[in-house]
């Protein structure tokens, strides 16, 4: 296992920590290939780096998930769900390859002026708060919920 974590900042404990109850089964019985454990490893490493709101070396094209808003992936297009869910379930950042305008996120509340409102996220904001077309690079932006 130690050879799997070679030059990445993981120990074997973490990997072993990480696994199931029937990965743990296969790797004592040696029936789990030396290129899956590094595999796995590289995943838990990428998932941690994720998991910090920065955006992992191959994900390296704008894409558009239609819950978390314009993401990074490792190939463009538009989708469903994505890896950044997860972020976003957890209420973590989520790095943003363009930015986005506050009047459409879910946590833009506005007040009684017509264009103004304040991120309920606590996002760093003028006195006055945030005018709804500002565009800004914000991790904690959520596309708004369309209304049917």
């Amino acid at each position: 296992m130690a050879e799997a974590c070679h030059g990445l900042p993981l120990t074997p404990r973490e990997v072993r920590k990480a696994f199931t109850p029937e990965d743990l089964e296969d790797w004592l019985n040696g029936s789990l290939p030396q290129d899956t454990l590094v595999t796995f490893s590289q995943a838990l490493v990428q998932r941690r780096m994720m998991d910090e709101g920065k955006r992992p070396p191959s994900y390296t094209e704008p894409a558009i998930c239609q819950n978390c808003g314009p993401i990074w992936l490792w190939f463009s297009g538009e989708v469903q769900g994505c890896p950044w869910c997860w972020n976003r379930i957890a209420h973590r950042p989520i790095p943003r390859p363009q930015p986005v305008c506050c009047g459409d996120c879910a946590h833009f509340q506005r007040i009684d002026h017509p264009h103004m409102g304040h991120c309920v996220q606590g996002e760093p904001e003028g006195i006055a708060g945030l005018w709804d077309t500002d565009r800004r690079h914000c991790e904690r932006y959520l596309p708004r919920p369309e209304t049917t």
